[in-house]
């Protein structure tokens, strides 16, 4: 019965997408991804000739995503001791982790683990709950983090993103960029031993998943800010449409399904990281021997 409504929320979801042309906006992504033929904030009223021309402008965006080549593109996406020539930098639509779309967080984990809160976690209760995994040495997670204030401040009455860092908090004291931990608006969390993301087997980072407040049923995974399959506001707001027809029926239960638990990752969990720090970690599609402070921002 899970898997059978999560299919549905998902299906009709997509659905919903496959219409948002009709819809008059998309989110800032952080990755030069363009929203085809509208300008964000403005409700511009269109013809069906409109519709079909932006139709076709997104089928060419879709046309050029697919001839960029990961490999001579390395920092669009950090990924875990793969060869240049690895099938799966060659895949239309990657995500670097197993999928458990349309499988509950009590399949994955009775609680997702954390080492350490550094913000505090909001309530969850009848809310979405995006679960991000990243490194402080990963060029395209320190990107997604101002995407992830974006969406955090926007729907804080339906959405809980959540950060989990796997580098420690002096790595996150010490990060290149701007951004600082006073200015995140979402729950950011450390776990030195990866536990939530070797329990998805992620190998390449960012990874999130989006869990609905039913169930606690993965809906959407992937890189946020991957472009093309970036998670945008058309998106996010198809899926708050479902869940409120949920709650209409009477179907949130009166907790979260989502738990986290605080406890110490042992060493042997630690060891499992992709790399220690902000120095450690080289060009793994690139050249081995490369700072990470020369990869492209």
């Amino acid at each position: 019965m899970k898997s059978y409504l999560l299919y549905q929320i998902a299906a009709t979801t997509a659905f919903t997408l496959l219409m948002a042309v009709t819809m008059p906006t998309l989110a800032p992504t952080l990755l030069a991804e363009e929203s085809a033929g509208q300008k964000a904030g403005l409700d511009i009223p269109r013809s069906q000739e409109d519709d079909l021309a932006i139709l076709e402008a997104r089928k060419k965006l879709v046309q050029e995503a697919q001839s960029v080549d990961l490999t001579q593109k390395p920092w669009l996406v950090e990924t875990a001791r793969l060869s240049v020539n690895h099938p799966a930098l060659l895949r239309d639509r990657t995500i670097w982790a197993d999928s458990w779309l349309y499988h509950t967080i009590d399949e994955i984990a009775p609680a997702v683990e954390v080492e350490k809160w550094l913000t505090p976690l909001p309530d969850l209760n009848g809310k979405f709950v995006l679960i991000e995994m990243w490194a402080t040495w990963c060029p395209p997670c320190r990107r997604s983090l101002p995407y992830l204030n974006f969406i955090a401040e926007k729907y804080q009455d339906d959405l809980v993103v959540v950060s989990i860092c796997e580098t420690d908090e002096n790595a996150i004291a010490n990060m290149p960029g701007a951004l600082d931990l006073k200015d995140v608006h979402y729950a950011m969390a450390v776990d030195t031993g990866r536990r939530f993301a070797n329990r998805l087997k992620v190998w390449g980072i960012p990874h999130a998943i989006l869990l609905e407040p039913v169930y606690g049923g993965v809906v959407w995974e992937g890189m946020p800010t991957l472009p093309l399959y970036s998670l945008d506001d058309v998106t996010l707001e198809a899926f708050f449409e479902q869940a409120k027809i949920c709650k209409e029926k009477g179907m949130f239960p009166e907790k979260s399904p989502v738990v986290f638990s605080v406890s110490e990752p042992t060493e042997a969990q630690r060891a499992s990281r992709l790399h220690q720090d902000n120095r450690d970690a080289p060009d793994v599609v690139g050249d081995p021997t490369r700072p990470v402070e020369t990869q492209p921002e």
